[in-house]
């Protein structure tokens, strides 16, 4: 299994559980109001809108999962793609440095063996953690993309033995 296949498939899970926690306490949050205003179930979760504008997305619950692999996305781009340091005095870049082609044996570029699954993430990586955790993510659990749309920031900060 890729390793993003591996970080995704954790985070979808992680995340299911802190979605379904925030919204219990979402919910909480506008059954009291409601209970204590005397006011409709919409009034109510407009007037709880107004201190958490964002709604339960941003839940200390969900923002932990998603920095939480958000910094293992980073890590593992470190790891499979380490950055090289820049090259002394190199020369500008020519048409020369491709190299003379070689005909001697063909190219092939059918996969058709090859299961879609296993060529998506295969083709993962270098992968930007925001790609993996909200554009792949949208595609393949669209109502966990769909809660993860109101994370209007990136709540990551750094760890000490990796800067993000």
């Amino acid at each position: 299994m890729s390793p993003y296949r591996a970080i995704f498939e954790a985070y979808v899970a992680d995340l299911t559980v802190a979605r379904d926690r925030a919204l219990k306490w979402w919910s909480g949050l506008i059954t009291k109001e409601e209970t204590t205003s005397g006011e409709t179930k919409a009034h109510a979760e407009q007037r709880v809108r107004q201190r958490w504008p964002f709604g339960p997305t941003l839940h200390p619950y969900v923002l932990a999962v998603y920095r939480q692999y958000y910094i293992e996305c980073e890590r593992l781009n470190n790891k499979l793609y380490p950055r090289l340091p820049p090259i002394a005095n190199a020369s500008p870049v020519s048409e020369e440095d491709w190299g003379v082609p070689d005909d001697s044996e063909p190219v092939t570029t059918d996969r058709a063996d090859r299961d879609p699954e296993d060529a998506f993430w295969a083709s993962m990586g270098p992968c930007d953690p925001p790609v993996l955790l909200f554009d792949v993510l949208h595609e393949r659990h669209e109502a966990l993309g769909e809660f993860m749309a109101w994370l209007v920031f990136a709540p990551i900060g750094s760890e000490n033995d990796i800067s993000v």
